[in-house]
C-alpha cells in the first residue's frame, strides 16, 4: 500500500473513532477549520420600571409605585431621611407606597445597599410658583396680573388662611384684585398657585412698606 495512502486512511479512521466517542461533539469541522459553539451569557436586569407618582392635595400625601426587578427590599427617602421601608416577598414585586410629608423637598427611591433607583424632586410632584407679570396699587386695591397654566387656582392667604381664589381663565394674564386693608395689621399675605393633581406651590409673599405702598417678592 502506499505510504501517502496509508496515512490518509489511519486519519480517517481516528477521525470517525473520536466522533463516535463523542470526543469532538462540540466542535463542526468543515474545510478542516474548527467552528467553536458561542455561549451568551445576561445580565439580569436590575431597577424599577413603570414607575408613577401622584399626590393628593386632599390627604398631603404622595404615593409612588411600579415593579422592583433584582432585589428584595426598597428604601424610600426624604431629605436624606428614611421615611418608609418596604419588604418585597420576591425578586419581581410590584410595589406601592403612600407617605405623608411636609415641604418641598426630593424623595429618593433606593435599594437595601443604598444604591439610588429613582430620583423624584418637587418639581415632578409639586406647581410652580405663580408667575406675576404685573401689579398696580390704587387707594383702596392691589390689582395683580398673573399668568400661567389655564384652569390652575391662585389662592390669596393671610397668615396662613385663604383669603381670595381665582382660576385662570387666560395663560396670558388674568387678574386678581385684593383690598389694601388685608395689611393693616401687618398679616403676612403670600399668593399660592394650584395645579390639579399636584402639590400647591410655594407662596409668593406680599410686602407692605413705611408708605403703605405694596411690594411682590418675586
Amino acid at each position: 500500500m502506499n505510504k501517502r495512502k496509508f496515512i490518509k486512511l489511519n486519519i480517517g479512521i481516528l477521525t470517525a473513532t473520536l466522533l463516535l466517542l463523542g470526543g469532538i461533539s462540540s466542535v463542526v469541522v468543515a474545510k478542516n477549520k474548527p467552528i467553536y459553539e458561542k455561549h451568551v451569557f445576561r445580565t439580569p436586569v436590575c431597577g424599577v420600571t413603570n414607575f408613577h407618582t401622584s399626590y393628593s392635595g386632599k390627604t398631603h400625601k404622595i404615593t409612588f409605585s411600579g415593579t422592583a426587578s433584582g432585589f428584595r427590599d426598597l428604601v424610600i427617602k426624604y431629605d436624606g431621611k428614611i421615611v418608609k421601608e418596604l419588604k418585597l416577598k420576591k425578586a419581581d414585586k410590584h410595589f406601592k407606597a403612600t407617605i405623608p410629608f411636609k415641604g418641598y423637598k426630593s424623595f429618593k427611591i433606593c435599594d437595601d445597599n443604598g444604591h439610588v433607583l429613582k430620583k423624584v424632586s418637587a418639581a415632578q410632584y409639586a406647581t410652580k410658583r405663580p408667575r406675576i407679570n404685573s401689579y398696580y396699587q390704587t387707594n383702596e386695591h392691589l390689582k395683580i396680573e398673573l399668568s400661567g397654566k389655564k384652569g390652575d387656582i391662585v389662592t390669596i392667604w393671610k397668615n396662613g388662611k385663604a383669603v381670595k381664589r381665582k382660576r385662570i381663565t387666560d395663560k396670558f394674564g388674568t387678574t386678581i384684585t385684593v383690598p389694601n386693608a388685608l395689611f393693616e395689621d401687618n398679616s403676612k399675605i403670600t399668593v399660592t398657585r394650584h395645579t390639579i393633581g399636584k402639590k400647591t406651590s410655594k407662596g409668593v409673599e406680599l410686602n407692605r412698606s413705611k408708605d403703605n405702598s405694596i411690594s411682590i417678592d418675586k
